[in-house]
């Protein structure tokens, strides 16, 4: 669900070079909102609250949360991939399966 889509989009980014802190989270979010303008501020924000209450609580995400997670992650991938060239588009889809 909502957390897997937010860990693919985690993966996008590492795959194009990003270093994660594995010690601070929202540092991690902060180099994601740095470096990949494809989606705004606030919809890394969203997405980081979201996935993080996906995970650790036990309220349940609602449907129109999740068709949003899915909208942009679409959105953040389509974006990404304008953004590569023939070689490195080819390994992100075949090589890793992303």
């Amino acid at each position: 669900g909502i957390a897997n889509l937010y860990q693919a989009i985690y993966e996008i980014c590492l795959f194009d070079g990003m270093k994660p802190d594995p010690q601070n989270e929202r540092m991690t979010l902060e180099r994601m909102k740095a470096h990949f303008s494809q989606l705004s501020g606030e919809e890394w924000e969203w997405m980081y609250l979201c996935a993080e209450r996906a995970a650790f609580s036990g309220e349940q995400i609602d449907k129109e949360e999740q068709k949003q997670m899915f909208r942009l992650y679409q959105k953040f991938r389509r974006a990404y991939l304008k953004t590569l060239n023939r070689k490195k588009k080819f390994w992100f889809l075949y090589g890793k399966g992303m």
